[in-house]
């Protein structure tokens, strides 16, 4: 059983409450047992659920950017003009038939990929939180 990194553990005492409850949320089946039989401590297994998160981000990144740097993605500047020199056949190969590949959102993101989890990582200044907050109460 491999132990967390300290720093780690030191952003897991860092974060509230309710993060740490979406934590274990997210937490599989084996690391809950292992916090149930004692073996393993609820911020340990905060902390490795956080690396594991970490891990898998930057695994997501890496194949997202090597799927952007593949040719032909980005649309081309200028569409090359047909000129009665060229012979058709009648059968067009795909990539002339269907233009350049798009990609899409749904495309690069990880199935269990939820928008705004990383918002956590960015910080807010404390007047723009108290502004937003004071807006949203408002409204409500």
């Amino acid at each position: 059983m491999r132990l967390p990194a300290l720093e780690s553990l030191d952003r897991v005492l860092l974060l509230p409450e309710a993060e740490r409850e979406r934590l274990l949320s997210r937490m599989g089946k084996r690391r809950i047992g292992k916090i149930a039989a004692g073996k393993l401590g609820i911020a340990q297994a905060l902390a490795l659920q956080l690396e594991d998160e970490d891990q898998q981000l930057d695994a997501w990144r890496r194949k997202r950017d090597s799927v952007l740097q593949r040719p032909g993605l980005n649309p081309p500047e200028a569409p090359a003009a047909k000129t009665s020199a060229t012979k058709t056949t009648g059968k067009r190969k795909r990539s002339e038939s269907s233009g350049p590949r798009r990609v899409t959102l749904k495309s690069i993101t990880p199935p269990g990929w939820q928008p705004g989890l990383d918002i956590a990582d960015t910080p807010v200044p404390e007047d723009e939180l108290t502004a937003v907050t004071a807006e949203a109460v408002s409204r409500a």
